[in-house]
């Protein structure tokens, strides 16, 4: 019986420390999100993503930062970002970015309907 408690014990210790796990978002997915996003590509080209960054309190689990630089068409002066992602479905989305003074919200795709 002690066996099996103690086995009962170190299995409830586990899923605590595993329940409430969200995957990283490392900045080449952070950077394949963005340019997934008609709202940025449309216009911009991403230069590089440099930094990502788990929200801080009750959001931690579910939302990060990315620091990144983009060029709009025409230029060549990098201008520095921010992009904000949230968890879904097991999967981060882009939510918005902003620059300077701008804020840019993104859009939910819109599901392609089959004839």
């Amino acid at each position: 019986m002690v066996g099996l408690a103690s086995l009962a014990g170190a299995l409830m210790i586990c899923w605590l420390f595993t329940a409430h796990y969200t995957p990283d978002l490392l900045p080449t997915e952070a950077a394949f999100r963005i340019l997934d996003a008609p709202e940025f590509n449309r216009t911009r080209t991403l230069v590089k993503v440099s930094k990502t960054t788990r929200c801080s309190g009750s959001m931690s689990e579910s939302c990060y930062d990315a620091e990144f630089s983009f060029v709009e068409q025409g230029s060549r002066v990098p201008i520095q970002a921010k992009a904000y992602f949230t968890l879904g479905l097991d999967e981060w989305r882009l939510e918005s970015f902003s620059y300077g003074t701008e804020r840019v919200l993104i859009s939910e795709p819109v599901p392609q309907v089959k004839e």
